[in-house]
């Protein structure tokens, strides 16, 4: 379909980034010829890329109108749907009628299923996926499956679907080889039983395979000078500028910043935002939003800036901007926060399109020496990242509490039971934490476990979910789930219910563990053989209570049942623990900036020493 002069004129604007101009001829053709097919899919793309998402799907619903057949449009209106005030019952409506409509095209399958997800109905979109994922030669549909699976607790499903996906070949090549599909499984995959670290390494080192088939942007040389002294530019990048997990570890680094020896950076993936993003834009030096800028256009932003340290918060999380690291936007880049493991970006991934390798890479992550022991094997961790490990003194966060927190009011039961709980969300609950809970169950009589997640709102992932315990001897009628509780008082209210916290592993819970602690709940972790199944230990260790670690998972069903049944114990940590966690270094904001600051220009002195003249 030819596209009319002013039409082709509104698309160049929109393609330079001249939003403004592109909707004013736009909307002008419209107006004038309200039938023509091409214009309001314009205003489409132009608004969805002003961020105003709202009358985008009010233009693409006429686009739809006019192209009906069109499954671009189609699966737009749908993206469009997903976060505007049409709700998900609208979205939902859409998706099926796409699902229906495109029958042999599997973005409509993953879109209904994400659809069917965010409408709690997850078993359904499991079910639909399970139906159409063989068929998808690549292996991709099998990948996003797996992730799905894993989301409703059902691992070993999960890792066996995911291998079948991750083995499809399309013409000698690898199917999965986009780099976030691979990304999300390795996500998932942390929580699997029985899988080394070394395998985790290797499944993270093919996100950098997979880039290493991309050629990495060419920025030319870096031009920072590499002066030790000077006054050193870092800059954070986060898709989580906003209420999220990830604010409650980020604040400290922004709020208690070392102006005099840092000019900080703020890049976020995060227009609009909340409280908590007006607050970071007030503690940065700087503000960039990177929303609706290309890869290219982002990594020349920093580079316009000369930022000397770039820090991602996101690693293979949603929102990350970690991929542009496959090329060399700063001196130094590396990764902190929002991810359990390595990212797989090894350093040199690529090559250029005349043949010189990549320089790009991540080449430093920030742990501390109990989530990542130094040395080599066996003992040690160093072998397990392909960024240099940078271990901060002490814990590797910082934890600032929900200024929202309610007090505790624990009462012990009136019927003596031992009330255990588990709020982490279901991916973690592996299929070794089943056998130990069921053990618990077994061993103490008088030990209840509540289980509180979104999922639980479906009642096929409640049954699977009771079935687990019960196959192995476990009561459950002393298994209690709950769905997910909006209200934040209601939330934080159920922790009233608790004596005891089972932290999961190998994925132990981060945010959620600082919260058990804020509200005096003491919770029993694991140590295990990983970063993300040695967080709990770092945790417990900076608030003082080393006692909470198992050694094993003997140790971990041991630890409950006596600490249940010592009330005396149990009192104390549920009368003291919020304090005690307060005044621990896990909530010394301002001595924690400093660690980490020491260690950047550890990092940054290094560099310079390196790159001297």
């Amino acid at each position: 379909m030819a596209i009319p002069a002013p039409l082709q004129q509104a698309l160049t604007h929109m393609n330079a980034g001249r939003f403004a101009e592109a909707e004013q001829i736009a909307r002008s053709w419209y107006q004038r010829h309200p039938t023509d097919a091409n214009a309001p899919w314009l205003l489409t793309a132009t608004l969805h890329r002003m961020h105003r998402n709202e009358q985008a799907a009010f233009f693409c619903e006429k686009a739809v109108a006019a192209l009906p057949q069109d499954s671009e449009r189609r699966l737009m209106l749908c993206h469009l749907l997903r976060g505007t005030k049409h709700g998900e019952a609208t979205y939902l409506a859409e998706a099926r009628r796409g699902y229906a409509d495109f029958t042999g095209d599997f973005r409509f399958v993953e879109n209904l299923a994400h659809a069917l997800k965010k409408a709690d109905l997850f078993s359904e979109g499991i079910d639909l996926q399970l139906k159409h994922a063989e068929n998808e030669p690549t292996g991709q549909a099998l990948v996003t499956l797996a992730g799905e699976l894993a989301g409703a607790g059902r691992h070993d499903e999960a890792r066996v679907t995911a291998e079948r996906g991750m083995a499809r070949t399309v013409n000698g090549v690898p199917g999965v080889s986009e780099p976030r599909s691979v990304a999300n499984l390795c996500f998932v995959a942390n929580a699997w039983s029985g899988i080394t670290p070394e395998q985790l390494l290797a499944m993270h080192r093919k996100i950098g395979d997979c880039f290493d088939r991309f050629h990495p942007l060419d920025l030319g040389p870096l031009s920072n000078p590499p002066d030790p002294d000077r006054r050193i530019r870092i800059g954070y990048m986060t898709g989580d500028a906003k209420t999220h997990s990830v604010a409650f570890f980020f604040d400290a680094l922004l709020r208690h910043a070392d102006h005099a020896r840092f000019e900080v950076f703020l890049y976020r993936n995060v227009t609009k935002g909340d409280e908590t993003t007006r607050r970071f834009v007030e503690f940065a030096d700087q503000d960039r939003v990177l929303t609706g800028l290309n890869e290219s256009a982002a990594a020349q932003l920093m580079r316009r800036d000369k930022v000397d340290i770039l820090v991602d918060l996101s690693g293979l999380t949603a929102g990350s901007g970690v991929w542009m690291m496959r090329s060399r936007v700063a001196p130094l880049q590396g990764n902190y926060l929002g991810y359990c493991n390595t990212t797989g970006i090894y350093q040199g991934v690529g090559s250029f399109p005349d043949g010189r390798k990549g320089d790009g890479g991540v080449d430093f992550r920030i742990v501390d020496a109990i989530t990542d022991p130094p040395g080599p094997p066996p003992h040690g961790s160093d072998h397990l990242a392909v960024e240099q490990l940078v271990r901060v003194e002490g814990c590797f966060i910082c934890y600032r509490p929900d200024p929202k927190l309610i007090d505790p009011d624990w009462q012990p039961s009136a019927d003596g039971s031992i009330r255990l709980v588990n709020f982490n969300a279901v991916h973690k609950t592996s299929q070794a934490c089943f056998d130990v809970w069921a053990e618990i169950l077994k061993r103490e009589p008088k030990a209840r476990i509540l289980l509180k997640q979104r999922p639980y709102k479906d009642p096929k992932i409640v049954a699977w979910t009771l079935n687990e315990f019960a196959r192995r001897g476990a009561d459950t009628s002393r298994v209690e789930l709950l769905s997910r509780i909006e209200d934040q008082a209601g939330h934080l209210g159920i922790y009233n219910r608790a004596d005891i916290a089972l932290d999961p592993w190998p994925y132990n819970g981060t945010t959620t563990t600082c919260e058990l602690l804020m509200m005096s709940v003491p919770p029993v972790s694991m140590l295990g053989d990983r970063h993300g199944a040695r967080v709990g230990a770092s945790i417990l260790t900076a608030v003082g209570c080393p006692e909470l670690i198992a050694t094993s998972p003997e140790d971990y069903i041991s630890k409950v049942i006596a600490l249940g049944n010592d009330r005396a114990r149990l009192a104390n940590y549920r009368h003291t623990l919020r304090d005690r966690a307060l005044a621990s270094p896990l909530c010394d904001a301002q001595g924690f900036a400093r660690r980490v600051e020491a260690q950047y220009i550890n990092l940054w002195k290094s560099w310079c020493a390196a790159n001297k003249a």
